[in-house]
C-alpha cells in the first residue's frame, strides 16, 4: 500500500522528532546549536560580530524600527534575550551583545571586567556600529551597566529599559549576596554541568521548562567560567551602589522587577525612581529574576507599550 502525500510528510516530521529527541539525550551540545540556529532563523536574527579595544564582541542582530540595544546579565548571554526578542523584532531592531568574559565575547583571567569598563566597552560596540541614538535595554547586572552608561550618554539613550537591574544598595543587602560573602556560595556559580537546572531554579519563581540540551550546553559553559565569574562577582559586590553616584537622570526609564526576585528585590524601585524620576514601574506578580523568560511576551508587549506612550508624549 502506497503512502499518501500527508502520511509521508508525517512519517518525515516523525523521523526528524525521533531524530531531535536523540540528539538532545545523546549529544545535548549539537542539539543545542542546531535549536539555537533555528531559533535566530525563526526570529529574524544573525549573528555577527565587531571587535573593539582589541576585544572579540558577538551579537546578534535584526528586526525593524528603530535601535534597541539588548545587554545580559552576570554569567549570561545575548541568548538569554531570544524569548524576548520574538515579541520585539516586529517593531524594533535588536542589538544583544556579548560582553567580554560571557558568553562568545573575548575573555582574559587578567582583564578589568568592573562595570564602569564594561560600560565604556558597551560605548565603543554602539559607535562602532555607528548607533548615535538608541533605546537602551538591561537585565540585572546589565541594568546596572545600561543605567551608567545612561547618565554618562544621555544624549544617546532615547529610554531606558531596566529589567531587574542589579545596580542599588537592595541587592548588596539580600540573603544571597549575604551568604556569598560569608560562604563563597551563590546560585549563579556553578561548578559543574549538572548543577545548571538547580542555577535556574533558584532565581526563577516557577519551573521553567527548557530542553535537556539547553540546559546542559549552559552548564558547560558555565563550570568551564567558574573561576573568571567568580573574580568578576568579587569586584561586582565591591561596586558603589548607583544611588552614591547619580540623582535626577533626564532619561525616560521602565523599570521592570519580579515580586518573588530573590536577587534584585522589588525594593530597589523606590532608589532607582530617585535616580531616574522619569520612570514607569512594572512589579511582576508571580515572577522571579527572569522576567525574559518567566514572562517573555507580558514583558515585551509592556515595553512596546511604554516607547508608544513616549512616542504620543512627545
Amino acid at each position: 500500500m502506497e503512502l499518501s502525500a500527508h502520511g509521508m510528510w508525517l512519517l518525515a516530521l516523525a523521523g526528524v522528532l525521533l531524530l531531535v529527541s536523540a540528539l538532545n539525550r545523546f549529544a545535548p551540545l549539537s542539539a543545542a546549536a542546531w535549536l539555537e540556529f533555528m531559533g535566530l532563523k525563526l526570529i529574524g536574527l544573525a549573528k555577527r560580530q565587531v571587535v573593539v579595544h582589541g576585544q572579540r564582541l558577538p551579537y546578534l542582530h535584526g528586526g525593524r524600527g528603530p535601535a534597541l540595544v539588548l545587554v545580559h546579565g552576570f554569567t549570561a548571554s545575548k541568548e538569554l534575550f531570544l524569548p524576548l526578542a520574538r515579541h520585539l523584532t516586529a517593531h524594533v531592531t535588536v542589538y544583544a551583545v556579548d560582553l567580554p568574559g560571557f558568553g562568545a565575547a573575548s575573555r582574559e583571567a587578567d582583564a578589568d571586567y568592573s562595570v564602569a569598563e564594561q560600560e565604556r566597552v558597551l560605548h565603543a560596540f554602539v559607535c562602532a556600529l555607528g548607533l548615535r541614538e538608541f533605546h537602551l535595554g538591561g537585565h540585572s547586572m546589565g541594568g546596572g551597566i545600561a543605567a551608567r552608561y545612561a547618565a554618562l550618554h544621555p544624549q544617546r539613550v532615547l529610554s531606558l529599559w531596566l529589567l531587574a537591574p542589579g545596580a542599588t544598595q537592595e541587592v548588596l543587602d539580600t540573603p544571597m549576596i549575604r551568604r556569598y560573602r560569608e560562604s563563597g556560595e551563590f546560585a549563579l556559580l556553578i561548578r559543574t554541568p549538572e548543577e545548571s537546572r538547580a542555577k535556574i531554579a533558584a532565581v526563577a519563581a516557577r519551573p521553567l521548562w527548557l530542553p535537556y540540551c539547553v540546559v546542559h550546553a549552559q552548564g558547560v559553559a558555565a563550570a568551564a567560567d567558574y573561576h573568571l565569574h567568580r573574580k568578576i562577582l568579587d569586584g561586582l559586590v565591591q561596586e558603589a551602589p548607583l544611588e552614591q553616584l547619580f540623582r535626577d537622570l533626564p532619561t525616560p526609564t521602565l523599570l521592570v522587577f519580579g515580586a518573588l526576585d530573590p536577587i534584585v528585590p522589588p525594593q530597589c524601585a523606590p532608589t532607582l525612581a530617585r535616580i531616574f524620576p522619569r520612570n514607569e514601574t512594572r512589579i511582576m506578580a508571580g515572577v522571579g529574576h527572569l522576567p525574559l523568560l518567566e514572562a517573555p511576551g507580558l514583558t515585551a508587549a509592556d515595553y512596546l507599550n511604554f516607547v508608544r506612550r513616549l512616542g504620543s508624549s512627545a
